[in-house]
């Protein structure tokens, strides 16, 4: 297993552990689940979300150090993704219940 710690004024400031059967573990539930928040927030038309979730998970595709820190933005902070609500007053598809 291989661990480089980077940081920097540009630089991610992670762990990555790379060539661990652990790491590739989570690292395959995490695309999973970012499938399936992806999905959902196109599904409701939230494209600005999607977009984000979908360069995090291109980047931890392709093993890119900002991948983690991309997402980890994306939480915390006024207009972040803790404060999305999908509604209709927001501009957002919803259909109603059968």
């Amino acid at each position: 297993m291989r661990i480089r710690l980077s940081g920097g004024a540009r630089a991610p400031c992670s762990l990555l552990f790379t060539g661990s059967p652990e790491a590739d573990v989570h690292r395959a539930a995490l695309q999973r689940l970012l499938d399936d928040a992806i999905e959902l927030l196109e599904e409701h038309h939230e494209q600005h979300w999607a977009a984000w979730l979908r360069v995090g998970q291109h980047q931890l595709s392709g093993d890119d150090p900002y991948g983690p820190d991309h997402l980890l933005r994306a939480f915390g902070g006024m207009g972040s993704f803790n404060d999305l609500l999908i509604l209709r007053q927001n501009g957002h598809r919803i259909r109603d219940r059968a």
